[in-house]
């Protein structure tokens, strides 16, 4: 009897207690559906949730979530995992998105100039950082000084016209004409 309840409690997962059921169970006795439903409804009279439904919503109120691991003090969700946000993602009421440009870093001694992405402003931007794919697989960033050498030098500051521009200085072989990723971070609002 005592696996049953701990099953049973385990299946319901928020027992308060362990519930009286109906019908007890012994190895190799029969057992029907009816039998098993009785279990399952009489311990669902101790089962609670802070759980509410609301039109297509789950909410948690009031109360910490932990999704893969405990909840943690101080944080509403605290998740052990891979995480996947299709939208933007709000910081102390400020929303903030990304973006990912990739091309083609001119040849070395030039200059190249690469609009934002539509609707961002150069006043939003908050985080900017590019790599150099090498032709080897090598990720290279845009650093200075340069991670490892002259060659890999990338110049870029962003612009009033909302622009970004990039430079690769002559002595620059080494980054000249690969293509790269450039990470940008945004407010969605300029009062940030």
């Amino acid at each position: 009897m005592q696996q049953v309840r701990i099953i049973l409690c385990y299946v319901a997962a928020f027992c308060k207690a362990y519930a009286a059921v109906p019908y007890t169970f012994s190895a190799g006795s029969p057992i029907s559906a009816s039998q098993i439903n009785a279990n399952f409804s009489s311990v669902s009279s101790i089962v609670s949730s802070q759980w509410t439904t609301s039109s297509s919503s789950q909410i948690y109120y009031p109360g910490t979530v932990g999704v893969g691991t405990t909840a943690a003090a101080g944080y509403a969700l605290n998740v052990n995992g891979n995480v996947s946000i299709s939208g933007a993602v709000s910081v102390g009421g400020v929303g903030f998105n990304m973006s990912v440009l990739t091309g083609t870093l001119p040849g070395a001694g030039s200059s190249t100039i690469v609009p934002l992405p539509a609707g961002v402003l150069t006043a939003n931007v908050v985080s900017l950082s590019g790599i150099a794919k090498n032709t080897n697989g090598d990720r290279v960033p845009w650093t200075w000084p340069p991670a490892f050498d002259s060659s890999w030098i990338v110049g870029w500051y962003l612009t009033a016209a909302n622009t970004i521009s990039i430079n690769v200085p002559s002595g620059s072989t080494g980054a000249a004409s690969k293509s790269y990723e450039l990470v940008i971070v945004y407010a969605l609002s300029a009062s940030y």
